[in-house]
């Protein structure tokens, strides 16, 4: 078969952006690289996961997962499996 990929998932998007105003960890953090539009030839998922990791710095070493997907832009669910997933592969 040509190089098919699978139909992804819905990840549950919401708008990306920074934490809330209520967040005590809200520093000035810039926006997630998350292409508004995805591209077809990329990795969403891939996307979203480099993401998550850049939400960390030396300041913020702990994020919840609510803090997360605020700053990713995703639902809380798909935050956790992609956090849980980065956990078991050592980057997190």
């Amino acid at each position: 078969m040509p190089d098919e990929e699978e139909p992804e998932q819905s990840t549950e998007e919401k708008p990306a952006g920074n934490a809330s105003e209520s967040d005590p960890t809200n520093e000035e953090r810039p926006g997630p690289r998350i292409r508004p539009v995805p591209d077809p030839r990329l990795s969403r998922s891939l996307e979203f996961g480099v993401a998550i990791l850049e939400s960390f710095s030396g300041q913020r070493q702990e994020l919840g997962i609510a803090d997360l997907a605020d700053i990713v832009g995703l639902s809380r669910s798909t935050t956790h499996r992609y956090a849980t997933t980065l956990v078991a592969l050592g980057y997190l």
